[in-house]
């Protein structure tokens, strides 16, 4: 069992909002759902705010075997 989809819209990178960008959080959203689950994180953008884009790229890809990023 677990979730097809988590979506994470989270605030931004510090103080407490910190923890929902560690590996260990994506670690914890990875066990929760099904082999073929995704996740949708919410990462600033990449014109306006490129680090917080690419923390949260490396972060994911240290869990997860596919991550893509996409731009609207």
């Amino acid at each position: 069992q677990g979730y097809d989809t988590i979506i994470v819209d989270a605030s931004d990178p510090i103080g407490p909002g910190a923890a929902l960008y560690s590996s260990e959080f994506y670690s914890l959203l990875r066990s929760r759902l099904r082999p073929d689950g995704a996740v949708s994180v919410q990462s600033g953008s990449f014109w306006y705010m490129p680090q917080v884009l690419s923390t949260v790229y490396h972060g994911l890809k240290q869990v997860f075997p596919c991550v893509r990023t996409y731009q609207w």
